[in-house]
């Protein structure tokens, strides 16, 4: 019976910093994967070696949602040497703009070819406005097949199934080519690795069962495994919101949702030690040590003991360590294969006669209600619904970069382009009366409902009420009254405006994408003119230049990027605000990060544009380089000097008038040593 192989990478052609291949060998709803470097030549090769010689009937392959590889080749060999591979065949992954880039894609392919080395040829990427550095990334990889020692297993099983096929009393588990769906790669990669393992311990117990014709206890095991299966995404979840909250340095979420998952998994493991599943499971039942769960436990103590059993309620339980994870938002799985696919956690069967069954469904309710009375301020809570104002967006509209990380392929039936999104069963939180009068001129225009949506403590309102302001914009029609379009435009821009702000990257992103709107289509489109452009300029620019100063990565860089691209934008380009104010001097004590950020914004642009009569002159250039030279930070006194060597060679003399003479006094200072 074919079931999951482990593997090892042993050789790649190249990696990303902080995506080694090495972690394709392990499978949960944390793993990186593996990301080819930036600008690499294609085609990337990649090559495992199966933990023993393996006759492979499926393999599968997970890719990311914005960085694809348009081909994928397989081949299989007996050693790792170019002329034992055969080649086995391609698949060709959609470029995914149908799903606006939330959605990542499975691939399932039957094959039947036996070696110990399986070597991946990745070709060129997807081209999108995401994958800035033409890369391609593969989530998770998968192997199933028959190893050499279960092949000698199945020849004894193969009898007593073909006399059980003979006679009409063969289920599914039974055949020869049966693949467990614990097996398949979208069950590890949307489980709780912990649970996961004690799903599959379940799954065996029931197949024994079966085989002993103990129907009741294979009963049991069925539906526990069903309930368990909805706890194991419940908990990665929680682990996926504690690692964005950590990503956006939000510790006191971070510590919230921490505490979440260690209480609602020790009223899980109560819950089976209730019905005695983690004897059946064969988890140990001793006293925890060290804050190891209970799974961990069996593997440091007998099962004799059973001294625990009487003290587990009054113990908390561990969480299992999942592997790093570096950010960037890991939206949905959705299934394109036409081949094989196979959606997980089947519906539960239905309680029947008065067996005990494991009931997880009153733990789950009951935490939902305490997540929703105590969810901290920031929290991002999944099972609520979105407002009905909002519900009908097509997200492939405005593709957001970072969305949840968490959702099952084809969940309920739902499309992929909602997968991911909250399920918000109310609107947002009322607005304060200090609130509603700080936004008074966007709530005239928009409507209360709809700003509230700004002002939630839930970022997905949030982000949707600016999508919605998108969608308003963009649906004025031509010859609309100047003096309705600019009431509309200034509760706009007070939106974008507090929005460029706000610290989670989602948000901040959907601001932007108002803000170009605005700049590119909405102002030239109705003929606003100049003054409107310099007003939205002048009102989120200098959020924008703050927002530079951030320590995370992600917005620091977007925020520079938008800048520089919005300088040529032609309703603000004859303006020449932006280079105004980038180059407005800064004091020595200036945050190191703004500080370098605005001195390679400045150098940016004078290699751009060069010298200019309005803004770009020597003399603003020099007053800014000069205050820059007695900055803390040498990388920005480094940089300030290439703007000065820059400016030289197209500004000549002037220059120098601006920097001490040249003389022994001025060589004492180490400053123009």
């Amino acid at each position: 019976m074919p079931s999951k192989v482990g593997y090892n990478v042993i050789g790649s052609s190249g990696e990303a910093e902080g995506y080694s291949a090495k972690t394709l060998e392990l499978h949960s709803p944390t793993t990186p994967g593996w990301q080819t470097p930036k600008f690499c030549t294609y085609p990337q090769e990649l090559v495992i070696r199966l933990h023993e010689s393996t006759r492979i009937k499926k393999l599968q392959l997970l890719s990311h949602q914005y960085m694809i590889p348009s081909k994928v080749e397989f081949y299989v060999g007996n050693r790792d040497s170019p002329e034992s591979f055969k080649r086995l065949g391609y698949i060709y992954l959609s470029n995914n703009e149908k799903t606006g880039f939330k959605s990542r894609e499975l691939k399932s392919v039957h094959v039947d070819a036996e070696g110990q080395y399986v070597r991946i040829l990745v070709h060129k990427n997807h081209l999108n406005k995401f994958n800035a550095y033409n890369q391609a990334c593969i989530m998770a990889f998968n192997v199933i097949g028959d190893t050499s020692t279960s092949l000698q297993t199945s020849l004894h099983r193969n009898h007593a199934a073909d006399y059980l096929d003979a006679n009409g009393l063969a289920d599914s588990t039974s055949k020869q080519d049966y693949i467990s769906p614990m097996d398949d790669l979208a069950f590890d990669m949307y489980q709780d690795p912990e649970v996961a393992e004690i799903i599959r311990r379940l799954d065996k117990r029931k197949k024994q069962a079966v085989r002993d014709e103990n129907f009741d206890i294979a009963k049991r095991m069925k539906q526990a495994i069903a309930d368990l299966q909805k706890v194991g995404e419940k908990l990665a979840r929680y682990e996926l919101d504690k690692r964005r909250a950590v990503e956006n340095e939000d510790y006191d979420l971070a510590k919230s949702k921490k505490a979440q998952m260690e209480d609602y998994r020790l009223k899980v493991y109560q819950q089976l030690q209730k019905y005695n599943l983690l004897d059946d499971a064969g988890i140990s039942s001793q006293k925890p040590k060290d804050n190891l769960s209970p799974l961990r436990q069996s593997q440091h103590f007998d099962r004799g003991n059973n001294d625990y059993l009487q003290q587990f309620n009054n113990n908390q339980t561990e969480t299992t360590p999942s592997t790093h994870r570096s950010y960037r938002d890991d939206p949905p799985v959705v299934h394109h294969d036409p081949v094989d696919i196979y959606r997980v956690s089947p519906t539960p069967s239905p309680i029947q006669d008065d067996i005990p069954e494991l009931d997880l469904k009153q733990i789950t309710e009951a935490e939902e209600i305490i997540e929703d009375q105590n969810s901290p301020i920031t929290a991002e809570r999944y099972d609520e619904k979105v407002i009905p104002t909002l519900s009908k967006k097509k997200p492939q509209e405005f593709p957001p970069e970072y969305e949840d990380e968490f959702a099952s392929p084809g969940r309920n039936g739902s499309s992929p382009d909602h997968a991911g999104r909250p399920d918000h069963s109310s609107g947002p939180e009322a607005m304060s009366e200090k609130n509603i009068r700080e936004a008074a001129t966007a709530i005239d225009v928009f409507g209360l409902p709809l700003v509230a949506g700004a002002y939630s403590k839930t970022w997905s309102f949030r982000e949707d009420t600016l999508l919605a302001v998108y969608k308003l914009l963009n649906a004025l029609p031509v010859g609309t009254p100047k003096e309705e379009l600019r009431t509309q435009l200034k509760a706009a821009l007070f939106l974008v405006k507090r929005s460029i702000r706000d610290k989670v990257h989602s948000v901040f992103h959907a601001s932007l994408r108002l803000l170009e709107l605005i700049l590119v289509d909405f102002i030239p489109r109705h003929k606003l003119g100049k003054p409107e452009a310099s007003r939205a300029v002048n009102l989120t620019l200098p959020n924008l230049i703050l927002k530079t100063g951030e320590t995370a990565v992600r917005p620091r860089s977007s925020a520079m990027e938008f800048i520089d691209k919005m300088s040529t934008y032609p309703t603000v380009e004859p303006t020449q605000i932006v280079p105004q104010q980038l180059l407005i001097p800064f004091k020595r004590d200036m945050a190191n990060r703004l500080a370098l950020s605005k001195v390679e914004m400045v150098e940016k642009l004078l290699l751009k544009i060069g010298l200019q009569e309005t803004a770009m002159t020597v003399d603003t250039l020099m007053t800014f380089c000069v205050a820059a030279l007695e900055h803390a930070s040498g990388q920005v006194r480094e940089v300030a000097t290439r703007i000065i060597l820059q400016t030289y060679r197209l500004g000549g003399a002037p220059v120098k008038t601006y920097l001490p003479p040249d003389d022994s006094r001025s060589r004492k200072s180490p400053l123009y040593r």
